[in-house]
């Protein structure tokens, strides 16, 4: 199984102030901006040297996005690793422990390939995108 780091996610209250904050830190815009209709959230990929991050913002209240974000507040809370072959790195990935949270779903950010999310204590949540 190889993964290959794609982004860092993160939680903001508001995109547009934290965009502006992350160009003041020399970040520039690497995509437009996504509006998820499954997920509720906005998001938007910035980029400084080889980082790539994400901005992610809940508009509904209660996705579960929003949840985390009123729980846990403005922070970095997953890293995204490109996959070929989602499905067998998912039964490899539960085989390590990992939990599998949601089932896969096209992603907008993402030509509606198909992402994944997963937990593990130690590690914590994390995406993976099908390439």
């Amino acid at each position: 199984m190889e993964l290959v780091i794609n982004h860092i996610g993160m939680l903001v209250k508001d995109i547009d102030v934290s965009l502006r904050e992350f160009e003041n830190l020399g970040y520039e815009v690497s995509s437009k901006l996504f509006r998820d209709d499954i997920r509720g959230i906005d998001i938007i990929f910035i980029n400084k040297n080889t980082y790539c991050v994400e901005l992610v913002s809940p508009f509904v209240s209660d996705s579960s996005v929003g949840k985390l974000l009123t729980k846990l507040g403005e922070t970095p809370y997953h890293f995204c690793y490109e996959c070929k072959g989602l499905v067998k790195t998912i039964e490899e990935l539960t085989s390590q422990g990992y939990i599998l949270i949601d089932e896969p779903q096209p992603a907008v950010a993402f030509d509606n390939r198909f992402v994944a999310f997963m937990y593990k204590n130690g590690v914590g949540l994390v995406e993976l995108v099908d390439i």
